[in-house]
């Protein structure tokens, strides 16, 4: 296990993933002169048409709003939802936050929290869904400004660029204090941009499955990317910000949970509603199938198991630690227990809600052993299917 000591000075190498920002980390640094002030190019979505649209998270809704859907599965035994943001990959993108003389610890807050206040303006995001090297997992750095910048002054990364090159302001990474064995290393936050107007489905409303229960509001927040205005959900306040994975090698990566998805086997002679009219391998989802299994009005459940809850340990040892990105597995009902096992698909509550009940059906026999999903266009059979699913809490 790496030491803090060893993070901290892991944290410090990552300044090389700048290049030409000539990263230095001290302090006394100086205002940007006026004219490099940038000017606004006005909302991203002037420079998104239809086709592009697609790319970023969230769908179009009848009603005219455009919205992150929130799906279900299970947690140690409980139901619990997640917003489905889309694919994505381990690697980080870049975020800049850009901070006063003595804002220590900005823009976070001791627990790991964004706190807007603290910054002086809006983040400048390196990149934008649709564009290589996009991820909604963001390695955090600080631009130290001095007492008289101008908020929003600067809106792009060749603004940042421009400055640190005149020798006006500097760049470094931040180093959070993640305690336990992690200690003093970078931080990574889950923030999903958005278009203008996009919603995530439920935010703030009653938790699945829990009715009374509210959940705990995400804020939509203001950005910049090359000087257009772009909107971004910051997951911070649900879920904190997480250390790059330790087994990063070259640029740092968000680390990854698990998620299990039980199937039907069909070939051998299912009678779940799943296999009404297909062949081989069905997942109890109903996302994925598109059907209303369970007969309870949407078409959002599913029997898909996490292995991790945002401030909460793993209730087994084998799972991993919660983060917002999952890797899909799938575990098969064996043909001989198919009648046996009840899950959604029955129309009845599931007997299966935890990976700690499916790795005792594993031994029985009833479920065979978790395989990684690999994605269609995949031509490796050994490539992760990696997902967004930002978990929702309660408030």
């Amino acid at each position: 296990m790496m030491t803090a000591g060893g993070k901290l000075q892991q944290a410090h190498e990552h300044t090389q993933w700048l290049g030409c920002l000539l990263i230095s980390i001290c302090c006394g640094c100086t205002s940007p002169p006026a004219e490099l002030g940038e000017a606004s190019l006005g909302p991203i979505e002037a420079v998104i048409d239809q086709a592009a649209r697609g790319l970023w998270p969230g769908q179009d809704d009848v009603d005219g709003v455009r919205r992150v859907p929130r799906w279900s599965a299970f947690y140690d035994g409980e139901l619990a939802s997640y917003w489905f943001g889309g694919f994505a990959t381990r690697a980080t993108a870049d975020v800049f936050w850009f901070c006063g003389p003595n804002a220590i610890g900005c823009p976070l807050d001791d627990s790991g929290v964004l706190d807007p206040a603290a910054a002086v303006g809006d983040p400048v995001f390196a990149r934008i869904p649709g564009e290589h090297g996009y991820s909604p997992y963001w390695l955090v750095w600080v631009v130290d400004v001095s007492a008289d910048y101008a908020a929003n002054s600067i809106k792009s990364l060749l603004g940042i660029e421009q400055a640190v090159e005149a020798g006006e302001l500097q760049v470094r990474p931040l180093v959070f204090d993640h305690g336990g064995t992690i200690g003093p290393a970078g931080a990574v936050m889950n923030c999903l941009l958005v278009l203008d107007g996009t919603e995530l489905e439920g935010n703030g409303q009653d938790l699945v499955g829990k009715p009374g229960v509210a959940s705990r509001w995400v804020q939509r927040r203001q950005g910049w990317h090359k000087r257009y205005r772009l909107s971004y959900f910051d997951f911070t306040a649900t879920e904190g910000i997480i250390p790059p994975d330790d087994a990063s090698e070259s640029r740092p990566q968000m680390p990854a949970s698990d998620m299990f998805m039980v199937q039907r086997d069909c070939a051998a002679g299912s009678t779940s509603p799943v296999c009404d009219g297909a062949s081989g391998h069905q997942p109890v989802s109903e996302p994925l199938l598109g059907v209303d299994l369970n007969g309870d009005g949407d078409a959002a459940d599913s029997n898909n198991l996490m292995a991790g809850f945002p401030g909460a340990p793993s209730p087994d040892e084998a799972d991993r630690p919660y983060t917002a990105l999952w890797r899909l597995l799938s575990s098969t009902v064996e043909p001989s227990h198919d009648g046996q096992l009840v899950l959604l698909d029955t129309g009845s509550m599931s007997q299966l809600t935890s990976t700690t009940e499916m790795r005792a059906l594993i031994e029985l026999g009833w479920l065979s052993e978790p395989v990684v999903v690999a994605p269609e266009q995949s031509s490796s059979a050994d490539e992760e299917l990696l997902f967004n699913g930002a978990v929702q809490v309660a408030d």
